[in-house]
């Protein structure tokens, strides 16, 4: 997870209620957990704020070179709004637009605070209830940047994925069974219906070596939802992290 927390923002685009089927299921159906807070080695770096519909509302945390920034999240029919705010001078510094294309396509557009297009991502699916199988990086002009293949081999989500325009090759990512720590940020954008914990990560290079520095193993201590409350990553160069959560 040296690399995940970014992903919060980056990738997966937080905005998920825990209750969105409005269902009246026989028997009793447990409710998502709404993540409150995460700490990093002990240190607060991020808080989230809820709808009353459970919907994500805000995050606030450092986002680059250690500034605050609160991302605050807003539902417009089919569209959701998220606009990054640096805290210090409360100004929107960058909007992002995710929106379904079609049953197969997502596609989430970036715009400077000058609301021009600078550029968008894509994600493709095939129905599968792990998420994308494709995830596109396209500069403004719609030329492709980096892509992402995901081939998911399991129940729990695990998943080998190819690399394109990135430092390294490929990667496999084991999942435990137990519930995310993020179901209650991850986009309903991602069609996610089934998320679970990284418990032994291997990322390769071009020669086919193991990069140490972002491979690693995590063991979880869970609470009695089996929710993650803590994280501890050891990674193959020998470093190590530690996060803790804390729920509503």
């Amino acid at each position: 997870m040296k690399y995940l927390l970014p992903l919060l923002t980056l990738f997966i685009l937080m905005s998920c209620s825990s209750d969105d089927d409005g269902d009246n299921n026989q028997g009793e159906t447990q409710e998502t957990l709404l993540l409150k807070k995460v700490f990093k080695d002990g240190e607060l770096i991020r808080e989230y704020e809820y709808y009353a519909d459970n919907k994500l509302k805000s995050q606030v945390g450092p986002l680059v070179n250690d500034q605050i920034f609160e991302l605050f999240y807003e539902y417009v029919s089919d569209t959701l709004i998220v606009s990054y705010i640096k805290v210090e001078t409360s100004s929107v510094i960058q909007t992002l637009k995710s929106y379904s294309v079609n049953n197969t396509t997502a596609r989430t557009d970036y715009y400077s605070s000058e609301n021009v297009l600078i550029r968008f991502d894509k994600y493709t699916f095939n129905n599968n209830i792990c998420g994308p199988i494709i995830y596109e990086h396209f500069n403004s002009n719609g030329a492709i940047i980096t892509s992402r293949y995901f081939s998911f081999i399991d129940e729990n989500c695990s998943v080998n994925t190819i690399y394109e325009g990135y430092g390294y090759k490929n990667s496999t990512s084991i999942n435990d069974n137990k519930k995310s720590v993020f179901e209650s940020i991850t986009s309903s954008f991602t069609r996610q219906e089934v998320m679970h914990n990284a418990v032994e990560v291997r990322v390769m290079d071009y020669n086919d070596q193991i990069v140490n520095s972002r491979s690693y193993n995590t063991e979880y201590e869970y609470n009695s939802d089996d929710y993650p409350i803590k994280e501890t990553s050891v990674f193959l160069d020998g470093s190590s992290l530690i996060y803790t959560f804390e729920y509503y």
